[in-house]
C-alpha cells in the first residue's frame, strides 16, 4: 500500500530526467521513446503529503522548490558542539567530523560543498590529508556531502 501510494505521488514526468544514445536516426530514436515513455504521467496520480514545487518545467531553468527548505535544521543546537568518546569495539581509531550546512540546492550549479570536499579530501602534495599523513595523524580520509545533500548537507 504505502509503496503504491508513493509510486502515485512521485512517479511523474517532471520529476524524471531522460538521455538517449544510439546509433539510430533521431526519428527511430524518438519513435521508440515515445513507445516506451508515453505512458508516464505529466503530473502525479495523487497529492502527496510534501507537494514537490516545479518552476519553469519543461525548460533549462526548470527548478525544484524543496518543502524541506522552509524546515529548521535537523540537528538541534543542543546536540552541536559536542564530542562523543565510544569505546572501541576493534583495534581502530576513527575521527568523525560532522558540519551542519544549509539547504543547497540553490546552489546546484555551483556546488560549493563539492569543492570543499575536494579541498578537504585530496590527497595530493601539500593537501591538509598529506600534512596529516606526514604527522602520522592520519591514512585516509572520507568528505563529502551526505546523500540528501541538497536538503541538508554535511560535510
Amino acid at each position: 500500500d504505502l509503496l503504491r501510494q508513493f509510486y502515485n505521488q512521485y512517479y511523474f514526468a517532471a520529476n524524471m530526467r531522460l538521455v538517449v544514445v544510439g546509433a539510430y536516426s533521431l526519428d527511430e530514436l524518438q519513435q521508440e521513446v515515445v513507445k516506451c515513455f508515453s505512458g508516464i504521467p505529466s503530473e502525479p496520480r495523487e497529492k502527496a503529503p510534501w507537494p514537490l514545487k516545479y518552476n519553469n518545467i519543461g525548460t533549462w531553468q526548470q527548478m525544484l522548490e524543496s518543502p524541506m527548505a522552509s524546515n529548521p535544521l535537523p540537528m538541534q543546537p543542543s546536540s552541536l558542539q559536542k564530542i562523543y568518546r565510544l569505546p572501541p569495539v576493534r583495534d581502530r581509531h576513527t575521527l568523525t567530523v560532522t558540519w551542519q550546512v544549509p539547504p543547497q540546492i540553490q546552489y546546484w550549479d555551483s556546488r560549493p560543498c563539492d569543492y570543499i570536499s575536494h579541498l578537504l579530501g585530496h590527497e595530493a602534495k601539500g593537501s591538509i590529508l598529506a600534512s596529516l599523513k606526514e604527522k602520522s595523524w592520519a591514512t585516509g580520509c572520507f568528505v563529502g556531502t551526505g546523500t540528501e545533500g541538497v536538503e541538508f548537507a554535511s560535510s
